[in-house]
């Protein structure tokens, strides 16, 4: 409202969460004779109503990836409902989705809070809340297949057993009320569970006298909520930092206070998870106290950008040696033989690294980059040794392979009658998490369809390799063919070329 260009505001609303596509439109959505604002912001939409002076949301659903958002929509009318068509994501695959008002549910209410967890490789634990329901049922969603695996189910928990290890798995609830038409209510919506092996503790060792080392047999994960005490004599510390090493199987916990020479150490560790959030065993562990007569070595690589590197080292270091260039032998790829370390910062904060500094951006590929350091050492004066001074690293393992967006399609297109090479190979795959494929000609006919995965970071073969066969065995002809790859909630799609 306003007179002249001068307008007052008659109210806001804030919204969090959005991307830098979204959209504003109004329509009479239910009718009344005013209209209602829609606005897409994705991963969310909304229908706003004017009520009582103050913009009230009176609906909320899901959005994603439209240039526009809102594909369509339509207000109420004497011949049709109000509609919205937009697009959602379901389970990696983007669909359009027709929004339309329902009649009023007279069901039982839906349960609340519902939770998921894998327990161990073939369990998973559901919990929820919900007062008053005669039982519950449960389902499971396994890539397109729904299935009732539980009725008549009385408490508000529930364990899926017997499972095989690293499926994809997705569970709903529902209430049962006999007092009620509908006797069920609305389901609850997906939730994810991954059943797969609990990371066991291998070894606890003092590093130096500061800190400990915890190695484990598998990724660990949800360290930033997990609580680490170590108890000796009649004092129990915690850690002030906990750095994840050795693609995230092991952790170098550091505290303020020095070990002291007591017999026994107790660890007690509450929270830890597995990468799919299987939970790790409490403990207690103990552990000796030792002198340090370690050598430094590295422990693992990340990255806070494409230009820089930090080499993450397992204790404190001589500061000036640590930023010394000339201790530090880089071999590079083929694809960046030109590039170079510009500088070097040590720290020593909370964790103990070296940032180094690259010339240029480092480029994907599937050589490697080397790098040996050497002459440097730690506060105790132990000198690096051979056996601990050398590392790998790529765009792809310090970055980390959590979904497929980094995943390669080699060799494309595939020339079989003047290669050696006879198979389409998919690279760079998340592990700990099944998937499928599906490979189809130009018709949309299916030809090909196979699991994929689950690989473990310790894999030998953490790549899907395609021998060009259909489902029969049998060699294809040439030609042009499509692909859908689904890992977790993630898919790619894309397109492949024969030549025999």
């Amino acid at each position: 409202t306003g007179i002249n260009n001068e307008y007052q505001s008659l109210g806001y609303l804030a919204f969090s969460e959005i991307n830098t596509k979204n959209s504003i439109a109004s329509a009479d959505m239910d009718g009344n004779g005013d209209d209602e604002i829609v606005i897409a912001v994705p991963p969310n939409i909304y229908i706003i109503d004017y009520i009582d002076g103050q913009f009230q949301p009176i609906w909320q659903g899901l959005s994603t990836k439209t240039s526009s958002n809102i594909i369509a929509f339509s207000g109420k009318t004497a011949s049709q409902d109000a509609f919205i068509i937009t697009n959602i994501e379901d389970n990696g695959e983007i669909q359009s989705s027709l929004i339309t008002e329902m009649e009023e549910f007279t069901g039982p209410t839906s349960p609340q809070f519902f939770y998921t967890a894998p327990l161990d490789s073939v369990s998973v634990y559901l919990s929820w809340q919900h007062a008053g329901a005669d039982h519950f049922n449960v389902y499971r969603r396994f890539e397109n297949d729904i299935t009732l695996i539980a009725e008549n189910v009385q408490d508000n928990n529930f364990t899926d057993d017997n499972l095989t290890i690293g499926d994809t798995l997705f569970y709903q609830v529902t209430a049962i009320d006999n007092s009620f038409d509908p006797v069920e209510s609305l389901p609850t919506a997906w939730e994810i569970a991954v059943p797969y092996f609990a990371p066991e503790l291998d070894n606890i060792r003092m590093i130096s006298q500061y800190e400990i080392k915890l190695k484990f047999d598998l990724e660990v994960d949800n360290i930033f909520s997990t609580i680490f005490s170590v108890e000796f004599g009649r004092e129990k510390i915690y850690p002030i930092s906990v750095n994840m090493i050795e693609q995230n199987t092991a952790l170098i916990l550091r505290f303020n206070d020095e070990f002291g020479e007591y017999n026994d150490y107790i660890l007690t560790i509450s929270g830890l998870t597995g990468k799919t959030g299987v939970p790790v065993a409490q403990g207690p562990y103990r552990f000796q106290y030792e002198e340090d007569t370690f050598p430094p070595e590295i422990i693992t690589v990340n990255a806070s950008n494409a230009n820089t590197v930090n080499i993450i080292f397992s204790e404190a270091l001589n500061e000036p040696l640590a930023e010394n260039i000339d201790n530090y032998t880089l071999l590079l790829p083929a694809v960046d033989k030109d590039n170079e370390i510009e500088s070097l910062v040590y720290f020593e904060a909370d964790s103990c690294y070296v940032a180094m500094q690259f010339k240029d951006e480092l480029k994907y590929t599937n050589q490697p980059y080397f790098l040996k350091v050497n002459n440097i050492k730690d506060l105790a004066g132990n000198v690096i040794s051979n056996s601990g001074n050398k590392c790998h690293f790529s765009l792809t393992s310090i970055l980390g392979l959590r979904n497929l967006k980094q995943m390669i399609v080699y060799p494309n297109p595939l020339d079989i009658s003047e290669s050696l090479i006879d198979k389409v190979n998919f690279i760079n795959l998340p592990t700990d998490v099944s998937g499928r494929i599906w490979v189809y000609n130009l018709d949309g006919e299916l030809i090909f369809e196979n699991t994929v995965g689950p690989y473990s970071i310790n894999d030998l073969k953490p790549y899907f390799s395609w021998e060009c066969e259909n489902n029969s065995g049998n060699r294809i002809s040439s030609g042009i063919y499509f692909y859908l790859l689904r890992m977790g909630k993630d898919s790619r799609k894309g397109k492949i070329i024969i030549i025999n």
